[in-house]
This record gives structure tokens, C-alpha cells and sequence, in this order.
């Protein structure tokens, strides 16, 4: 990672890694009421089968939210 200075100079600051590692937040697992509203989507929007492959993944989801990568848990 770089920046620059006063001058217009590139600065090395971090290496990729590092600074990925340090604005990565930890995942924690999704609230009981967002799951309970993906689950009544899923509901909603897929047949029985297609909701019974979800379902499981659903319950198993952590919170995205604020992620550098996938900015959100919905993504």
C-alpha cells in the first residue's frame, strides 16, 4: 500500500497483506432477526427444494456487514 506525501511523492505504507489483515473485521454470526427475515425470503422467492439447499446456509451465516470485500452480508 502507498500514499502520497506533501509533495506528490509515493510513500510506501503497509504491504497488501497487513493492511488488509487490519481493516478486515472479525466475523461475527448474523443476528436471529436478519436470519429470520433471509429465511422468509427464501420462502417467498424459492420452491421447497431450493429452500431446503438455503435454509442450512442461512442459519450458518455470519455478518458481512462492513466487509471490504463483500460490503454486505445481503451481497
Amino acid at each position: 500500500m502507498v500514499n502520497f506525501d506533501k509533495d506528490l511523492n509515493l510513500i510506501r505504507i503497509d504491504s497488501f497483506k497487513n493492511y488488509i489483515n487490519k481493516i478486515t473485521p472479525k466475523l461475527i454470526q448474523e443476528s436471529e432477526a436478519k436470519k429470520e427475515a433471509y429465511l422468509n425470503l427464501a420462502k417467498i422467492c424459492l420452491n421447497q427444494k431450493g429452500y431446503l439447499k438455503i435454509a442450512p446456509i442461512i442459519e450458518n451465516l455470519k455478518n458481512y456487514d462492513g466487509h471490504w470485500k463483500y460490503e454486505s452480508t445481503f451481497y
